[in-house]
């Protein structure tokens, strides 16, 4: 049978993780001053971050790096190359 202290400890967690003691979550957090929407921008667009593996990355810069153009212009070109390659097939 569990304990009293191990049943808290359970339920004291977040995510499988003990609670530290100087967790900077506080028990409740007053919103009434909040403003809704502040950091919001209908204009902003969200871009995707491409994680290449070490492999990839290096011979992407090396390539880049010998035709003398920015790595995201060059994988944007290889990209499109593909694409009209599988579009024609």
């Amino acid at each position: 049978m569990a304990s009293k202290n191990d049943l808290r400890a359970k339920s004291q967690s977040r995510r499988g993780k003990p609670i530290q003691s100087d967790d900077p979550m506080k028990p409740h957090y007053d919103f009434s001053v909040a403003e809704r929407g502040k950091f919001y921008r209908a204009d902003v667009e969200f871009r995707f971050p491409i994680y290449l593996e070490p492999d990839v990355e290096e011979f992407v810069n090396s390539l880049a790096e010998r035709r003398k153009v920015d790595v995201q212009e060059l994988v944007n070109q290889l990209l499109r190359a593909d694409r009209e390659i599988i579009q024609e097939a």
